[in-house]
């Protein structure tokens, strides 16, 4: 695959801040891995960054609309504690495979 470049836009709560960055790369993932390394995010993992690909933002990148496809019954649920999120997310990394930590490969653990 060709190396494209990438507009990164770094968002600090509501507000986009003048820190916008072109990352070249392979994919929108690389785009946005590279970014969070450049604005050594390695630690906050809930500071967005919106990748564009042509002017316009790559939504499965952004944690403002995780749950933009959720049905209102579940988002109501989790809003509630009746969900735990955090334990769904967990558990479908453990199916592909991926750290909870970092989300690298570490394989399948035998049950």
């Amino acid at each position: 695959m060709q190396k494209q470049f990438f507009k990164v836009a770094y968002i600090d709560g509501q507000t986009f801040t003048n820190e916008s960055l072109n990352v070249l790369a392979e994919s929108v993932y690389d785009a946005y891995t590279v970014a969070r390394m450049q604005l050594n995010l390695h630690a906050t993992p809930f500071t967005a960054l919106t990748v564009l690909v042509d002017g316009y933002p790559v939504d499965e990148f952004n944690p403002r609309f995780l749950f933009s496809m959720t049905a209102t019954e579940l988002l109501v649920k989790i809003a509630n504690g009746e969900i735990d999120a955090i334990q769904y997310a967990k558990q479908t990394l453990d199916n592909r495979g991926q750290s909870h930590l970092t989300g690298e490969w570490i394989g399948f653990t035998k049950k």
